[in-house]
């Protein structure tokens, strides 16, 4: 399962597979310390906000499905990029599954 974030611009967080420790949690920590927004002591549930606020969607993906946890309205630009997933790469694009917005509040 690789896991990233998109932002509103349609690009992609540098993907992290597999590694320790490269969560979706340690991405928004990189991303939001790179924009100077990021809190230590912030919670999971901060982080995932503060990404979301900057309209970012959090995505996994594996060999055939693309999920996307996307709490604001996706971009054009979002959206170019999911159909790229879907037409280029034959991948079925999975938006708001309940599992995986759950899989979030744990």
């Amino acid at each position: 399962m690789t896991k990233y974030f998109l932002d509103p611009q349609g690009i992609a967080t540098g993907r992290m597979a597999g590694k320790p420790g490269m969560s979706h949690i340690e991405i928004a920590k990189l991303v939001l310390s790179a924009n100077g927004r990021f809190a230590p002591l912030a919670s999971n549930t901060d982080l995932y906000d503060q990404m979301f606020k900057l309209g970012y969607a959090r995505v996994a993906e594996d060999g055939q499905n693309v999920w996307v946890d996307a709490v604001k309205p996706l971009t054009r630009a979002q959206k170019n990029y999911l159909e790229d997933q879907h037409y280029h790469h034959k991948k079925t694009v999975i938006l708001n599954d309940k599992r995986f917005i759950e899989a979030r509040k744990k």
